[in-house]
C-alpha cells in the first residue's frame, strides 16, 4: 500500500509533503526491487493519487486506486467517489492500463452517519461500548444495512464513469453485499486470538464466488508472548501462496493482470 496522504483523524495528515520525484523512485523500487506486480495507492488529494498512479503504470504495475475522504457524509463522499471514478477511467484508458477502483474502506469507522459519532475516534469507541451499539441498532436498525445502502448508491454512480473492476476494502466486522462488486476485499488481521482459525476465516469469504484479496498488509500489535510478528499475507483465495513472503502486493505472481494479483 502506497500512501500519498490521508487524514483519518482531523488535523493529522499522514503525508503533509508530497514529492513527485521521490514518488517516482518509490514506484521503481516497488516494481524492480520488491518485484511486485501491483500497488494500492491511498490518498485524499486526487491530484496526488493521479501522479502516483501514472508513475506506477509507467513501471508496469497494476494500480489499485484507493482514494478516501475521511469523516465525510454520504452525499459528499458520493460526489468524491464519482470524481475518483472519472480519474480511474482516464487512467484505465491509457493503453488499457490495469486499474482497479477501491470504493472506500472501513466506512463504518471513517464515514459519518453509519455509526454514532462525529469523528472516526468517536465511532470506534462505539464498538468498545456494546450498549451504545445496541441502543443505536434498536433506534436505527443494523449499521450493515446503512453501509450496504450507501455502497449500492456509490457503485451505481461509479459504474457510470468507470468501466474497470470495483471493490471495497471492508473491515472484518462489516457484512458487505459483495454482489455489488467484482472482487471481495477484507482487512482481516491475524493475531493471537484468531491465529488458529485465521485460514478458515479467510476461506469463508470464498463462498461469494469471487476472487478474495487482502488489501491491507499489517500485523496485529498484540502478539502472544514469544510469538514472532509477521503479517499474514499475501493471500488470494484460489491461488497458491509462498509462506513467509514479506514483499508487497503481488510479489509472488509476475502476471500483470489485476485478476491475478495477490495481496
Amino acid at each position: 500500500m502506497y500512501d500519498v496522504g490521508v487524514e483519518p483523524f482531523a488535523g493529522r495528515l499522514s503525508r503533509p509533503h508530497f514529492d513527485e520525484e521521490r514518488c517516482r523512485r518509490d514506484m521503481a523500487a516497488i516494481a524492480d526491487d520488491l518485484h511486485a506486480n501491483s500497488v494500492r495507492i491511498t490518498g485524499r488529494d486526487l491530484d496526488r493519487v493521479a501522479v502516483a498512479a501514472r508513475h506506477a503504470l509507467d513501471r508496469g504495475l497494476a494500480v489499485w486506486l484507493s482514494p478516501m475522504l475521511h469523516d465525510a457524509d454520504a452525499d459528499t463522499l458520493l460526489a468524491y467517489f464519482t470524481e475518483a471514478a472519472r480519474l480511474a477511467e482516464r487512467l484505465r484508458r491509457r493503453e488499457q492500463a490495469p486499474v482497479v477502483l477501491v470504493v472506500g474502506w472501513e466506512l463504518t469507522f471513517f464515514m459519518r452517519g453509519l455509526l454514532p459519532g462525529d469523528t472516526a475516534g468517536d465511532r470506534m469507541r462505539v464498538f468498545l461500548q456494546p450498549w451504545r451499539l445496541l441502543a443505536d441498532t434498536v433506534r436505527r436498525g443494523p449499521f450493515h444495512k446503512r453501509l450496504n445502502a450507501f455502497l449500492a448508491r456509490a457503485v451505481a454512480a461509479v459504474r457510470q464513469e468507470f468501466a474497470g473492476q470495483l471493490t471495497y476494502a471492508s473491515g472484518a466486522w462489516e457484512s458487505v453485499d459483495w454482489g455489488l462488486f467484482d472482487l471481495v476485499a477484507v482487512d482481516c488481521y491475524r493475531d493471537r486470538r484468531n491465529r488458529r482459525r485465521f485460514a478458515q476465516l479467510v476461506r469463508g469469504y470464498a463462498r461469494h464466488g469471487k476472487p478474495v484479496v487482502r488489501p491491507s498488509s499489517a500485523a496485529a500489535r498484540t502478539p502472544a508472548p514469544g510469538t514472532r510478528v509477521r503479517w499474514a499475507g499475501p493471500w488470494w483465495t484460489g491461488a497458491s501462496t509462498r509462506r513467509g513472503s514479506r514483499a508487497t502486493c503481488g510479489a509472488a505472481n509476475r502476471s500483470r493482470r489485476p485478476n491475478s494479483t495477490r495481496c
